[in-house]
């Protein structure tokens, strides 16, 4: 599982006045995406989501008279498959089937998608958590090859041997199409989406114990300022902080700043 530090990510117009202001945002919002992550790469969603798909209907082939069924199967690439340690098995009864066999955990495959978290800031206003990058994704792209000629000239490398470079054209019609497939890369934040689309589960979505460890260390923060203008001191109260783990994480933030 990843457990990697967040990326924090200012924009370039963020000068020294907007990193000051939006300090405690940034110091917030780190240490909740990498709980958050950590929470869900262990399978624990903040709300209960929709199963995968299961095995869909057969569809008929009108090609055919009459009209014959075909299967309709989940595949994946060998590409993707490889990441996923499931060697050469890409086609699958349904996606319930795949997931079934990887440990079932929404959101997490093969982990891609978690590595790009990121918190950056949304102008001088807030912090975001979101996705950034591209990831492995389960299906290739298909790309005609043009075909090669007999034109070609002569190139030198930079280590001074010469070859044949061959010149290329489109694919005239009535020839023989070829095709190369080529795995495809998914942005991770299209990948958060289709999570959100297909199962109703927000990869970013706090708990309500993770809200309350939020607001209760701003609080504690609030009040370690207002004591220490008085030359006072912090008296323990019994309230629940919510997620001890993350409101500890905050505080520890915050005392950085």
């Amino acid at each position: 599982m990843i457990d990697l530090a967040v990326e924090v990510h200012w924009t370039k117009s963020a000068d020294v006045d907007v990193r000051r202001k939006l300090g405690m945002n940034m110091a917030i919002a780190a240490p909740t995406a990498q709980h958050i992550r950590r929470r869900m790469t262990r399978g624990r969603t903040a709300t209960p989501g929709e199963p995968y798909q299961g095995p869909r209907r057969p569809l008929l082939d009108h090609r055919f008279k009459p009209p014959i069924q075909r299967e309709r199967r989940y595949y994946i690439t060998r590409e993707y498959a490889a990441a996923l340690g499931l060697g050469d098995l890409t086609r699958w009864e349904s996606s319930a089937e795949l997931h079934a066999q990887i440990g079932g955990v929404a959101g997490y495959a093969t982990g891609g998608m978690w590595a790009g978290l990121q918190v950056k800031n949304y102008g001088n206003r807030f912090a975001i958590i979101d996705f950034a990058r591209s990831s492995l994704g389960s299906s290739s792209v298909r790309r005609e090859l043009k075909v090669r000629t007999d034109e070609f000239e002569i190139v030198t490398s930079k280590s001074g041997r010469q070859r044949k470079r061959y010149k290329y054209r489109n694919r005239r019609r009535g020839e023989e199409p070829r095709y190369s497939r080529k795995p495809r890369k998914v942005r991770n934040d299209e990948k958060a989406g289709r999570l959100f689309m297909h199962r109703k589960i927000n990869a970013v979505q706090p708990t309500r114990a993770e809200i309350d460890a939020m607001f209760s260390a701003v609080a504690r923060q609030s009040q370690r300022v207002v004591l220490e203008a008085f030359d006072s001191e912090l008296i323990a109260h019994g309230e629940s902080p919510g997620d001890t783990i993350l409101f500890r994480a905050i505080n520890k933030a915050m005392e950085r700043l």
